[in-house]
């Protein structure tokens, strides 16, 4: 998946890099979504890096 697949799918990348949008926790879920995740997926493989 490039950025580009992820911003279309999410619908939020380009709307937090123009600064807006926050990261907020609705917004964490939308990028979870767009990558097909539960957004506790998404938060503990951030952890586990």
């Amino acid at each position: 998946m490039t950025l580009e697949d992820l911003a279309e799918a999410s619908g939020v990348i380009s709307q937090v890099e123009s600064g807006r949008r926050n990261i907020a926790v609705d917004n964490m879920w939308r990028l979870a979504q767009g990558v097909g995740l539960e957004l506790e997926e998404l938060l503990w493989r951030q952890q586990a890096l």
